[in-house]
């Protein structure tokens, strides 16, 4: 029997818990690859076919929404899907993560049937980048 060709998540934030909570929530779905920077994540992105990200915004050294803007801007990345995770859920916030290409947003502390949605609704194509 065939193995099932499951979707890749790489999952990008400098806090360890919550990146294992994300792997908890979503490893039994889903790949799971993990990144404690921007920096690590682009690397992996360049040797690992990922199919969505679930980005943190604010990390030391290149920030969330700088890391976003790059991978827009490359050919190479720019069709990945972006789920902003971030405890800033304030409008504006959210808003300016739209407008720079993430796909959707969900709000740490992050619940569990939220994110799953979420990741289902931007793999069914019922999310743009750019849309409210």
């Amino acid at each position: 029997m065939a193995e099932y060709n499951r979707e890749t998540i790489l999952a990008v934030d400098d806090n360890v818990t919550s990146l294992t909570e994300i792997r908890t929530i979503l490893e039994e779905t889903y790949d799971i690859c993990l990144a404690k920077s921007a920096e690590l994540a682009l690397t992996i992105l360049r040797t690992i076919p990922v199919d969505l990200i679930l980005l943190d915004m604010n990390m030391p050294g290149i920030s969330g929404i700088d890391f976003l803007a790059l991978i827009r801007k490359d050919p190479s990345y720019c069709h990945i899907p972006v789920i902003i995770v971030s405890a800033h859920g304030r409008r504006d916030v959210i808003i300016e993560a739209i407008k720079m290409g993430a796909n959707d947003f969900v709000v740490k502390p992050v619940d569990r049937k939220v994110l799953r949605e979420k990741i289902l609704s931007v793999f069914n194509g019922a999310n743009r980048a750019g849309q409210i």
